[in-house]
C-alpha cells in the first residue's frame, strides 16, 4: 500500500529519498542510482516518508483515495493514530 500512495505522491513532488524507496520496489536501476546521486537516504523508512508526504492530500487531490487507503490500513492496524493531526 506504501508503494501505491508514493506513486501517487511522486507526481507532485521531487523527493530523492521517495525515489529511491519506489525504485527499490520496483527493480528500477536508473531511478535508484539517479535517486542516489541526488542525495537519497538509503536507510529511508516507509514510515518516514509518510509522515513527510501523509499531508499532500490537503493541496493534491488526487493523491487522496491510495492515502485513504493506506490511512485507513495503517489505523486499523494500530501503525498509527486515528488522527491525521502532527
Amino acid at each position: 500500500m506504501y508503494e501505491l500512495f508514493f506513486q501517487a505522491v511522486r507526481k507532485h513532488v521531487d523527493d530523492p529519498d521517495l525515489d529511491l524507496f519506489l525504485a527499490v520496489f520496483s527493480n528500477d536501476v536508473k531511478l535508484l542510482e539517479s535517486a542516489i546521486q541526488r542525495g537519497g537516504n538509503g536507510d529511508i523508512t516507509d514510515a518516514a516518508l509518510w509522515n513527510r508526504h501523509h499531508k499532500i492530500v490537503t493541496t493534491h487531490a488526487d493523491v487522496f483515495p491510495t492515502w485513504r487507503k493506506l490511512f485507513l490500513h495503517l489505523s486499523s492496524s494500530g501503525k498509527i493514530g486515528g488522527s491525521t493531526q502532527g
